[in-house]
């Protein structure tokens, strides 16, 4: 609030060092939000040219610890901050593809589905991500997003999650056309036709591919 941010970034990575507190989630929250706060401000792009990256790193570090201490975590109090931060993320990622380093974008949707294993979208755009690299543990990923949306239980409460998935959907559909596999494009549309019923923009993609 104060905008202290290299004070409170101090102080929060000083109970990660120590071995009482190391494993409490929420100074890694903290760490976060100072990285990403001082990633929109042109006077700590020398101090810390990496902000960008670094708010990321941390929020696996906190998700990670989530899940030894959910109580502690508090999750549900910092969704307007996760939220804002997965906007940020998709904005870096797309940043990547669209320059070619497609990559280079994983590291963003990793750490969404590090905070929310169950974001289907992040899970797809990872990936392709692995796929463009020849990575075969893409499959995977494929794998537990197709699982996730075949059971509904892909994330969508949150409108940004929501949203993202639609994208993931698409974008990845129209890939999987464009190189002629059009039954494979299709069947991952279908997956998604409970989440968006009614929906005009899915609808029309869909319609593009042959559904």
């Amino acid at each position: 609030v104060d905008e202290k941010f290299e004070k409170c970034l101090r102080k929060a990575e000083d109970y990660t060092l120590s071995d009482k507190t190391k494993t409490d989630p929420l100074p890694y929250l903290f760490m976060s939000r100072c990285f990403y706060e001082m990633s929109k401000r042109d006077e700590f792009k020398e101090a810390f040219p990496k902000a960008n990256v670094d708010c990321f790193k941390y929020i696996s570090k906190y998700a990670q610890m989530a899940k030894k201490k959910p109580a502690e975590a508090r999750i549900d109090e910092f969704q307007d901050y996760l939220n804002e931060l997965r906007k940020f993320g998709i904005s870096e990622a797309e940043d990547r593809i669209g320059k070619g380093k497609v990559s280079n974008a994983k590291f963003y949707f990793d750490a969404m589905v590090d905070v929310d294993p169950k974001d289907a979208g992040a899970l797809i755009m990872y990936a392709y991500c692995l796929e463009f690299a020849k990575d075969k543990k893409c499959a995977l990923s494929y794998d537990k997003a197709k699982a996730l949306l075949t059971n509904g239980e892909a994330s969508s409460d949150q409108d940004v999650q929501k949203d993202f998935l639609k994208y993931a959907l698409i974008f990845y559909s129209t890939k999987l056309s464009e190189k002629g596999s059009n039954d494979a494009a299709l069947e991952w549309m279908n997956l998604g036709d409970s989440y968006f019923k009614g929906d005009a923009e899915y609808k029309a993609a869909k319609s593009l591919i042959g559904g």
